[in-house]
């Protein structure tokens, strides 16, 4: 009977370790400061009490986004009291953050002081593979939980009464988004009108490129792209990449038909196929095979043959020149 009162308390006791836990220690903060990095930001920054919390809200596409620096500078008249300092990364956070509470619970990622410096800079890596790395000025933590909940959360708090000017003092926190050297490429495709939209393939730098909604993750820097069909006119661009933004690129398509461009005086006459063009001013859509062209001006003719290939754009360009020679 008294071992199955002993297996009853330790469950218990165990529900209650695994209940606290979970809900983590609570805590109050004066203020509650909050960050956005949407839209690729770049380093912000926001000015901070000891005894306040910044909740950084992440992009809502963390694509590009490896990890995050957080550094904390206090005035230089308080770095031999910045020890009594102590700052908390906190994750799993109720109720959510936002500016107007100031009662939390979380669980403690990651926590120290500042050292007696006069500032620290708390590195936060978003994925397990990182190049992020602790020294004697800063701290680096772990892949946090709060990261999934899309922030993360910084509390400060004074430690030690004697150091209470310090929760007059004025904090600066200034946070730097850490980015994989990749960018996006967005391929916005333009069929012919009236036209089906037949298949295609995408090369990048010669590779075959399969993508989801043509959208591709590439490293920073030129790029070559080829889009090739056995429907339409091969496209070949050269683009540039850069950190942590999406490229647009437009690619409008046309038919595989052969093209005629007339390069040729406004009086002149030029027929095609014994049927006299009217208008040089747009490209003339051939059939493929062989084609006779004729140009007359004046009293002057000439005739010329092309065999024509799909793919292909031909011009028929007519270059008269005056020449003044000069005879002693």
């Amino acid at each position: 009977m008294m071992d199955i009162h002993k297996k009853k308390l330790c469950t218990t006791i165990a529900a209650f370790m695994i209940t606290f836990f979970a809900a983590g220690e609570s805590f109050r903060v004066q203020k509650t400061h909050s960050l956005s990095l949407e839209n690729g930001s770049q380093r912000k920054h926001i000015i901070m009490s000891a005894n306040d919390a910044l909740v950084v809200t992440l992009p809502s596409s963390d694509t590009f986004l490896k990890g995050m620096e957080l550094y904390i500078q206090v005035p230089q008249e308080c770095a031999s009291m910045s020890q009594s300092i102590t700052w908390n990364l906190y994750s799993s956070v109720k109720p959510f953050p936002s500016e107007d509470r100031f009662d939390y619970s979380g669980i403690t990622s990651l926590s120290g002081t500042l050292k007696n410096s006069l500032g620290l800079t708390i590195r936060i890596p978003f994925e397990n593979e990182n190049t992020m790395k602790k020294d004697a000025l800063s701290a680096l933590s772990e892949k946090l939980q709060s990261i999934d909940d899309g922030y993360v959360f910084l509390a400060l708090a004074v430690s030690d009464k004697t150091a209470a000017e310090l929760l007059q003092k004025k904090i600066e926190v200034f946070v730097r988004p850490v980015y994989r050297d990749s960018g996006k490429l967005h391929l916005n495709i333009v069929f012919p009108p009236d036209s089906a939209e037949l298949p295609y393939s995408v090369f990048i730098d010669g590779t075959p490129c399969p993508s989801i909604k043509n959208l591709y993750t590439l490293e920073t820097g030129m790029h070559n792209v080829s889009i090739v069909s056995d429907f339409y006119r091969n496209e070949m661009r050269t683009i540039n990449i850069e950190q942590a933004k999406t490229t647009e690129l437009t690619i409008e398509f046309h038919d595989i038909k052969p093209l005629l461009h007339l390069a040729v005086p406004e009086d002149s006459i030029v027929c095609l196929d014994d049927e006299q063009i009217e208008d040089f001013t747009h490209d003339i859509i051939l059939s493929a095979g062989e084609h006779t062209i004729k140009f007359q001006m004046g009293g002057y003719e000439i005739i010329k043959t092309l065999t024509a290939v799909n793919g292909r754009s031909y011009t028929f360009l007519i270059n008269m020149e005056a020449l003044i020679t000069e005879e002693e």
